[in-house]
């Protein structure tokens, strides 16, 4: 079961980090639009959220923070 749980933080986090840094570099490199669900979805938080830029940053580092979490969680069950 953590192991599971481990998997799936470890995914979880690799996907926030991967859209964050996608939806940073669209924003810096002016890519301009996708009409894929994720970066829609992406860009409506962003704009409700503030900037892109900023959000994007956001999401890298709690994408970053859920891997760490994940890492941690391994740790710890190792130990018993």
């Amino acid at each position: 079961m953590m192991k599971q749980i481990q998997s799936s933080g470890f995914g979880c986090g690799f996907l926030l980090i991967t859209v964050g840094v996608l939806g940073w570099l669209t924003t810096v490199l002016d890519m301009g639009t996708s009409n894929r669900a994720i970066f829609q979805i992406f860009f409506e938080l962003a704009e409700n959220f503030g900037s892109v830029s900023t959000f994007s940053l956001i999401v890298i580092g709690v994408g970053v923070m859920v891997i760490l979490v994940a890492m941690l969680i391994g740790e710890l069950t190792n130990q018993n």
